[in-house]
């Protein structure tokens, strides 16, 4: 059972890396269990928005997650243990937060499960509340949205069921810039990966990845000079 004070932030899963001192103890990931107490009305509408096509996207963000908690628990072998633990403590944000939508777009992108019509409507509308989570992060916290406004704005164009609704912009107040940092972050990955296949004549996303996770949270311009060993660059 996921505790109280934790099913606002996380209404529907979270994911804990090891911690930092201690990365041999492991990581947890979790799906919020529905609330015992909860009527058929509001069993139905969280089982419609979070279905099977929906969770197996979920399950893919949280294995991108999991990788990079893994990779950032060792760090590259040529990396002191000083400067793993200040770039976990410290590491950039964008490419922290932004690492897991990166990743899940770039698996969906390589054909996952693309003969299925019912999967690809739900990544289509997957990539739609991630967009308007970014959005909302901004108006609730800069803007003076209110509340009733959000759930009215995803209800009616992110088409998120009634029951989801509520517990989605709540999380958005109780983590702050959390989901327009991801939004940014997810497009620095993008950029840094472009500029690297655009260095490099054998692109894998194999080795791409495990110099970008080995090197650190870092900005997206140091980023690119080390996974390309000094030869790019971003403005």
């Amino acid at each position: 059972q996921t505790p109280t004070f934790l099913r606002e932030r996380f209404p529907v899963c979270a994911f804990e890396g090891a911690p930092v001192l201690h990365p041999d103890l492991g990581a947890y990931f979790w799906l919020t269990p529905l609330p015992a107490s909860a009527d058929r009305r509001t069993v139905l509408a969280k089982l419609l928005e979070y279905n099977n096509f929906k969770l197996q996207i979920v399950a893919v963000d949280a294995l991108a997650r999991y990788l990079q908690s893994a990779v950032a628990a060792t760090g590259d072998p040529e990396m002191t243990e000083a400067t793993r633990l200040v770039r976990n403590v410290n590491g950039n944000r964008a490419y922290i937060s932004g690492w897991s939508m990166y990743l899940v777009s770039s698996t969906m992108d390589e054909d996952f499960n693309k003969s299925s019509q019912n999967f690809q409507l739900n990544w289509l509308k997957y990539k739609l509340e991630f967009l308007a989570n970014a959005m909302l992060d901004i108006k609730l916290h800069a803007q003076n949205m209110s509340v009733d406004e959000s759930e009215t704005f995803l209800q009616g164009q992110v088409f998120m069921e009634a029951g989801a609704v509520s517990s989605a912009v709540r999380s958005i107040q109780l983590n702050p810039t959390n989901f327009a940092i991801a939004y940014i972050g997810s497009k620095q990955w993008l950029r840094v990966r472009t500029r690297y296949q655009e260095i490099t004549t054998d692109f894998k996303f194999s080795s791409f990845h495990s110099k970008a996770l080995g090197a650190g949270a870092l900005p997206p311009a140091e980023l690119v000079y080390l996974t390309t060993e000094g030869q790019g660059r971003l403005e």
